[in-house]
């Protein structure tokens, strides 16, 4: 089972993992191992604990820079996370790590990732 801790050092764990994975898996088996890697960050982003959706955010930061098959599908549900964070979380702590993730979100990508970043930012802000 994935787990995501509180710490930078198993969110690079986490990244390293889904890199092997990545190389490792058949494409059906690995579009199966990121499908429960999001379940668990959405787990994470939903709890009630700081800690939970600090851990959450840090895989995210974490992954961004992941080259993988399908990945317009994973930046848009990486906005689609942050959108929601920054529209249901209120402690600073995480918003300040859900501001960082943003914008590296947003400097990670094309033309495309900049655009899908400033809708849900327009989309939270409104």
């Amino acid at each position: 089972m994935l787990d995501i801790d509180t710490d930078d050092g198993t969110a690079l764990t986490l990244r390293r993992l889904v890199e092997e994975e990545a190389c490792d898996l058949s494409g059906e088996d690995f579009a199966h191992f990121m499908d429960h890697l999001y379940e668990r960050i959405t787990t994470f982003l939903d709890s009630n604990e700081v800690s939970e959706n600090l851990g959450a955010l840090r895989a995210i930061d974490e992954l961004i820079d992941v080259t993988i098959s399908e990945n317009a599908s994973k930046v848009a549900k990486f906005s689609n996370y942050m959108r929601a964070t920054f529209e249901t979380k209120r402690d600073p702590e995480i918003l300040v790590l859900a501001s960082k993730v943003l914008g590296h979100l947003a400097r990670s990508g094309d033309a495309m990732t900049a655009d899908e970043v400033e809708r849900q930012v327009k989309a939270a802000l409104e």
